[in-house]
């Protein structure tokens, strides 16, 4: 049969649709198993990156660095899957937000930490001493604390906010400093790595005039924090206080006076005195 007659016969065409009719279903199929895959959820292990994020978050907070501790702390937010990821998270945002006077962001993360836990917990407790705290109820606010430290001895943060409230702030100056070691003790024994505990309890102790507990723990904050002008400049006033290592405390002073007005006011009287 002529070619011509073959491609323009009955038979030809019926092939041809045959092909063209294959040809797409295998097109749609090959559509239809790219799309299942793409549409099967990937597993992707997001503890890891929470914990970075949060422990970023806790460093940069520790320097003072408190728009970096936003971002961190944030981005941990984002991350967080479990109930106590996102509890974790918002209070440290609250934290964050309490650092920088921003109260009304402050306690809307600590409502929101609050939906996360169980009412009755002592992790409900510290949220709600810590909401006390911003009504300025102290009485409430020590009674919260305790009810959770009566749940759990060695919850970090109950015994970290009992510390800071007895060794008194700008604010809220209790002024109870041997009841404020209590809680600093286990704070810093609790979590070894915060600075924040840390220091609280190195000014713990310097308030009670213990200069030698006071500088083994102003020395461990500063070997976590190299930058951290505040135990810098409390180890140099320790040596001074005690008549030791002059010329070493003269340089932390001045090193520490770079970073912050108030310790260069300091440290110019002294060089006046010494003068």
């Amino acid at each position: 049969m002529p070619v011509r007659q073959i491609f323009g016969s009955k038979l030809f065409v019926l092939l041809l649709i045959v092909v063209i009719g294959l040809g797409m279903a295998n097109i749609l199929w090959l559509s239809k198993s790219h799309l299942a895959m793409s549409d099967t959820p990937t597993f992707v292990d997001t503890e890891p990156l929470f914990a970075s994020a949060l422990q970023n978050g806790k460093t940069a907070f520790a320097q003072n660095q408190f728009l970096r501790a936003e971002q961190m702390f944030t981005e941990a937010l984002h991350l967080a899957m479990a109930r106590s990821e996102f509890e974790e998270a918002h209070l440290q945002l609250a934290f964050t937000f309490q650092a920088t006077g921003d109260a009304r962001s402050a306690i809307g993360h600590l409502k929101d930490a609050l939906t996360f836990v169980d009412l009755s917990s002592a992790d409900a407790h510290v949220i709600r001493g810590h909401l006390a705290w911003y009504q300025d109820d102290l009485v409430r606010t020590v009674a919260e604390f305790e009810t959770a430290l009566a749940q759990e001895p060695d919850n970090f943060y109950a015994n970290n906010a009992l510390g800071t409230l007895f060794l008194g702030d700008e604010v809220h100056a209790l002024w109870d400093y041997r009841r404020a070691l209590k809680f600093n003790e286990v704070a810093a024994q609790h979590d070894a790595d915060s600075q924040l505990a840390l220091r609280n309890l190195a000014q713990n102790y310097f308030a009670l005039g213990n200069y030698t507990e006071a500088l083994i723990y102003f020395e461990k904050t500063l070997a976590l924090d190299a930058s951290d002008s505040e135990s810098r400049f409390m180890i140099g006033m320790i040596h001074l206080l005690r008549f030791e290592h002059i010329p070493e405390a003269i340089a932390l002073l001045k090193e520490a006076a770079r970073s912050n007005l108030e310790y260069q006011k300091v440290f110019d009287q002294i060089v006046v005195f010494q003068s």
